[in-house]
């Protein structure tokens, strides 16, 4: 058990850099399934609740970390109306009652809560108890990666890249200005040149895709590529338009980071050097 203090949550204003660990100012009650711990600041939560807060998934949905030296996942989820709200999985055989995570006393709405040992790739819902005793099971609105259908569960994952294009930036504004010609190629990713055109099952990886339209758009005159929506939805017929998972690119291919890499293609300055096509757009 970790105990550094007992008292008040509130938290110094100091950047992510400098503040304490959580653990080294509040009471983390390690003997529990679910450890008390947040990463959320008392401005994270002002800024919340006044819908001021422009970097909520990096707070919201599943994130690896380490609370007193063991590694697990930081689980939490705006669920304002819930009575209770637990994490289910393959880790705990789906069991409702093994993971319970914690309401804020602040009147957030949140339910948070770290769980030791849980690792990269575990499938997991959220089961809430809901308004009027409803009892739901639900995907991680800010979930970073999904099973692929028919299944519905989120994945943990993290989301990062570094995508090295400092020297497209400080040309964007030359390059892709008003005055310069433009001419757009609209195009739904995971129905575009199927490997197999008879199996519709069949996808492109995110790499093959950087490669083929990258290539094609040039040779057909385009400057600019529209993405039809690229968000995680259930029903590829809909091409997108019934995203349900807004901070997931959907992974017909299974690749968490594949469009990171595949967008750095079409910027001048690209991992494709010889690329000369503009912005992207993610139409919702």
């Amino acid at each position: 058990m970790t105990k550094k203090n007992s008292g008040s949550k509130k938290t110094a204003s100091k950047s992510p850099a400098t503040a304490p660990a959580y653990e080294e100012v509040h009471f983390v009650d390690t003997t529990q399934p679910v450890w008390n711990y947040s990463l959320f600041t008392d401005e994270d939560i002002s800024n919340f609740q006044k819908g001021t807060h422009y970097s909520l998934y990096r707070l919201f949905g599943n994130t690896r970390t380490k609370v007193s030296g063991t590694e697990g996942t930081y689980f939490a989820v705006w669920a304002p109306n819930a009575t209770r709200v637990s994490v289910t999985g393959n880790f705990n055989h789906w069991n409702a009652d093994a993971h319970v995570l914690q309401v804020r006393l602040d009147h957030s709405g949140i339910w948070e809560g770290f769980i030791p040992h849980i690792q990269q790739g575990e499938a997991y819902k959220y089961h809430i108890h809901g308004y009027k005793g409803a009892i739901l099971d639900k995907g991680d609105p800010f979930a970073h990666f999904w099973e692929k259908r028919p299944h519905t569960a989120s994945i943990t994952w993290p989301s990062s890249y570094d995508w090295n294009d400092g020297e497209w930036m400080k040309k964007r504004k030359k390059l892709n200005a008003l005055s310069a010609p433009f001419s757009v190629y609209e195009v739904h990713l995971a129905s575009w040149m199927r490997p197999d055109r008879n199996d519709e099952e069949s996808y492109n990886t995110y790499a093959q895709l950087a490669d083929k339209l990258v290539n094609y758009v040039k040779q057909m005159g385009f400057t600019h590529v529209e993405l039809m929506p690229v968000m995680e939805h259930p029903f590829d017929g809909s091409w997108g338009y019934q995203g349900t998972g807004f901070f997931c690119a959907d992974q017909p291919v299974r690749q968490p980071a594949g469009i990171c890499r595949a967008c750095r293609c079409f910027s001048p300055g690209g991992d494709r050097r010889d690329t000369r096509l503009g912005a992207i757009s993610f139409p919702l």
